[in-house]
């Protein structure tokens, strides 16, 4: 890899300045490389999602807030919060609403419901979080989704906060997805959902090897020659290569005190669904 190099620096570093790099090709690249499924999976994740009055929904890495805005499309009675360590995608999310006609709001110091305090300490990206503060909610979606920049593994809610909990393409990307789990589990409500997308490996042998001889020289020529990224698009790919089987993945989900966990291969196995209820 030039620039770099994922292998001595420190992951959370490494993938803040990745994201940031490509935030603006990201949606594209995601789009023409899952030739438009990754808009199927993203509603299959909202058809996991109970409809729950006046629910609270947290979306974790939620990047360019994909997610987030279509949680408050389907859900109208919902507030969202889309939490995100790197500044770039989360800008673009805001660019998003803005152009949707709905004011977003990065909350600071101004709003009436008050959900978190000021985190005691940094997460380990290292990277500094706001205090969570929120207007109440009105009709328009986004004026319901709230971005805030912070660590999915030092989440600055407390305990027992949210309803549901949704987190696309990011278990990827964590130094930890066993702290991941257990940090999401900290701040659901007994009995609130947890549902996860992620991309991964086709279980049959003949589309597997198919599925790696795409991801490995498709996805990085085109990601790389679109984004000018070579680096993005050479970690994104071996990512997913070197990633637990949904299966381990689940066991992972179950140690941290998810139950009733639940997989959905989407795809031909190319994404997975899984869901967790807490308790």
């Amino acid at each position: 890899m030039s620039g770099i190099n994922y292998q001595t620096e420190n992951k959370a570093f490494y993938v803040n300045r990745m994201f940031a790099s490509i935030a603006r090709r990201y949606d594209l690249l995601n789009a023409m490389l899952s030739f438009g499924q990754d808009i199927r999976w993203r509603k299959y994740v909202m058809a996991q999602i109970e409809s729950i009055p006046n629910a609270l929904i947290l979306d974790l890495a939620t990047g360019t807030g994909k997610i987030a805005m279509l949680a408050a499309r389907c859900y109208s009675e919902s507030t969202i919060v889309g939490i995100d360590f790197c500044p770039e995608m989360l800008l673009i999310a805001k660019q998003t609403l803005i152009e949707s006609e709905s004011t977003p709001l990065i909350p600071n110091s101004w709003g009436k419901i008050k959900l978190g305090d000021t985190p005691k300490s940094l997460g380990p990206s290292g990277i500094g979080r706001a205090p969570l503060s929120q207007k109440l909610p009105t009709s328009l979606a986004g004026e319901r989704i709230y971005l805030v920049q912070g660590d999915a593994l030092r989440l600055p809610f407390p305990d027992d906060t949210f309803d549901c909990l949704t987190i696309g393409f990011a278990l990827r990307n964590v130094t930890s997805i066993a702290s991941l789990f257990a940090e999401m589990n900290r701040v659901t409500k007994p009995g609130g959902k947890m549902v996860s997308l992620e991309l991964t490996r086709p279980s049959l042998r003949i589309l597997g090897l198919l599925h790696k001889l795409y991801i490995k020289v498709v996805i990085r020529l085109v990601g790389g020659v679109v984004s000018g990224k070579w680096d993005a698009y050479t970690y994104l790919p071996q990512s997913i290569l070197e990633f637990p089987s949904p299966r381990e993945v689940q066991k992972v989900m179950e140690d941290a005190g998810w139950s009733r966990v639940e997989i959905s291969r989407l795809t031909f196995g190319a994404a997975t669904v899984q869901t967790g209820i807490k308790g």
